[in-house]
């Protein structure tokens, strides 16, 4: 939908993004999701355990949170914010660093019978 704005459109909707960040303010209806209940097997027995949550956002919430979120990525990531295990959530990084130290701390708390 969004991407089939015209130019005019396409100006509006660059506006009310702008005033949001300006105003620290967003328009109510940003604010509501429907989250609906997906069962994960057919016969799902009427248990909430049984599912996994699907969340409807609006439209040009998810078009502006996404705009958001790919600034913050690039400015963290340039200047280098996450260090450590914490830079994993960023594009173009891998997840197997943290992994491997978790299954490591994991695996001496086993070996040594104490918790975590």
């Amino acid at each position: 939908m969004l991407k089939k704005l015209n130019l005019l459109g396409k100006e509006i909707l660059k506006k009310i993004f702008h005033l949001c960040i300006l105003t620290g303010k967003i328009p109510e209806k940003w604010k509501l999701s429907n989250i609906y209940p997906i069962p994960k097997k057919e016969s799902w027995e009427a248990r909430l355990s049984n599912t996994r949550p699907i969340v409807l956002m609006e439209v040009t919430r998810k078009c502006f949170t996404k705009i958001i979120t790919n600034r913050l990525s690039l400015i963290c990531k340039n200047n280098y914010i996450l260090r450590g295990p914490n830079f994993a959530g960023l594009s173009g990084e891998s997840t197997q660093e943290p992994i491997q130290l978790l299954n490591s701390i994991c695996e001496k708390a086993r070996e040594k019978k104490k918790e975590l």
